[in-house]
C-alpha cells in the first residue's frame, strides 16, 4: 500500500483556512473514489495549557519559550499517534497548522517583544532560524505539501470580528502583522532546506470561491506528478 499524502495549510488567523481545508478535501475525493481523507488541526485537543494561554493571556509576547516547548510537544505526540498511523494506511491527511506555524507564530512573538523593549534581535529567546532547528527531528515530520494562505491582515482581522468571537492571544493586529511576515519569510528559507515540503502559496485577500479555485488548480497540478512518482 502506497503511503498516504500529508498536507498542511498554514496561515494567519482570518486567513480562511477551514473553508479552504474542507475545500481541499473535496478536491481529492474528487480526484479518486477510493481516496481516504483525515482532517486534523494543531494545537490539540489534548493540548489543553496552549489553548488556556490562547484564550486567557492577551499579551501576544508573552511565553515564548515556553509556548514553544508545548507546541513541539504536543507536535511530536500528534505526529506520532495520528498523523503516521492514518499515512501508514495510504490515508490523505490534511492538518490545520503544522511546523511552519511554530516557526512563523513564535518567532513572531520574539520580534514584537524586543521591539516593544527597544532591545536588538540576538537579545534573547528564539530566532527563526533556531526554530528550524528546534524542529528539525525525526519526530515531526517534513509534509508533501503545505498551502500557504496569505492575506492582508487588515483583512484577515474584519473577517475575526465578523465572527463575533471573543480575540484569542495572537489576534491582535500587531501581531497579526508581524505573524505575516514571518509566515512569508519562513516560506523563502524554509522551502529550499527542506522543511515544509512543496509550499505554494495562494492569495487569500480574493473571494472563497476564488481562492477555491486556485487550490484546485494548483493541488492538481501536484497531485498529477505525485502519482507518476
Amino acid at each position: 500500500m502506497r503511503r498516504g499524502l500529508f498536507i498542511a495549510v498554514e496561515g494567519i488567523d482570518g486567513s480562511g483556512k477551514s473553508t479552504q481545508i474542507t475545500t481541499l478535501q473535496e478536491i481529492i475525493r474528487s480526484l479518486n473514489k477510493y481516496n481516504n481523507v483525515l482532517i486534523t488541526r494543531e494545537p490539540t485537543a489534548n493540548c489543553s495549557e496552549v489553548r488556556r494561554r490562547l484564550e486567557q493571556d492577551g499579551d501576544a509576547c508573552s511565553g515564548q519559550k515556553e509556548m514553544t516547548r508545548l507546541y513541539v510537544q504536543d507536535r511530536i505526540e500528534h505526529t506520532r499517534d495520528v498523523i503516521v498511523p492514518a499515512l501508514n494506511q495510504g490515508i490523505y491527511v490534511i492538518s490545520d497548522r503544522y511546523r511552519m506555524s511554530t516557526d512563523a507564530f513564535q518567532s513572531a512573538q520574539r520580534k514584537l517583544d524586543l521591539e516593544s523593549r527597544g532591545l536588538p534581535p540576538e537579545a534573547q529567546d528564539l530566532s527563526l532560524e533556531e526554530l528550524f532547528a528546534l524542529q528539525n527531528r525525526p519526530e515531526i515530520l517534513v509534509p508533501d505539501l503545505t498551502f500557504l494562505l496569505l492575506v492582508s491582515p487588515e483583512i484577515a482581522l474584519e473577517r475575526i470580528i465578523k465572527r463575533g468571537q471573543q480575540s484569542e492571544k495572537f489576534e491582535k493586529l500587531p501581531f497579526m502583522i508581524k505573524s505575516d511576515q514571518q509566515y512569508r519569510r519562513a516560506a523563502l528559507i524554509g522551502e529550499p532546506r527542506e522543511f515544509y515540503g512543496k509550499v505554494i502559496q495562494v492569495d487569500a485577500n480574493e473571494s472563497q470561491k476564488r481562492v477555491s479555485l486556485d487550490i484546485r488548480h494548483k493541488f492538481i497540478e501536484f497531485y498529477s506528478e505525485w502519482e507518476k512518482e
